[in-house]
């Protein structure tokens, strides 16, 4: 898999900067630092306060999983065994590290497709909801034996 490029170790120093944050209870910091990392610098000071405060209370949770992406780049050795037909997606405007990660992943699954969702960014799920939604479709549909 080789070393981390710098985008990589930029999520390991992000999501370090949130688990301390929110072992601090300074659940504001951490969910300033995780908006703007995923939706680019200056985001959280453009949200409505009382959507950075609906952010800041999610954060112990948000905190755990977007650390989970932290452990992406040693789960890739380990999944060359799995051989189910798996769909990766991930937008064309998602982090660096994100999009390097998921092409990780998909190159250590033997039947794995991924597709580039132009236009989304870590949110496509949300942003592009039918075409997200009719890829997902189309991959069942056509690994449904």
């Amino acid at each position: 898999q080789g070393p981390l490029t710098p985008q990589q170790q930029r999520v390991f120093e992000v999501a370090d900067g949130m688990r301390r944050a929110v072992a601090s209870r300074e659940l504001a910091a951490a969910a300033h630092t995780f908006v703007d990392y995923w939706s680019g610098d200056g985001t959280w000071e453009r949200m409505e306060a009382t959507a950075r405060a609906t952010v800041a209370q999610r954060m112990p949770m948000v905190a755990g999983h977007f650390g989970s992406i932290t452990t992406a780049h040693d789960l890739a050795r380990g999944l060359g065994s799995l051989s189910a037909p798996t769909l990766l997606l991930c937008g064309s405007e998602t982090t660096a590290a994100a999009r390097c990660m998921t092409e990780r992943v998909a190159a250590s699954l033997p039947n794995a497709r991924l597709v580039l969702v132009t236009g989304a960014g870590h949110m496509g799920p949300l942003t592009q909801v039918r075409h997200v939604n009719d890829l997902i479709a189309a991959h069942l549909y056509a690994t449904s034996g």
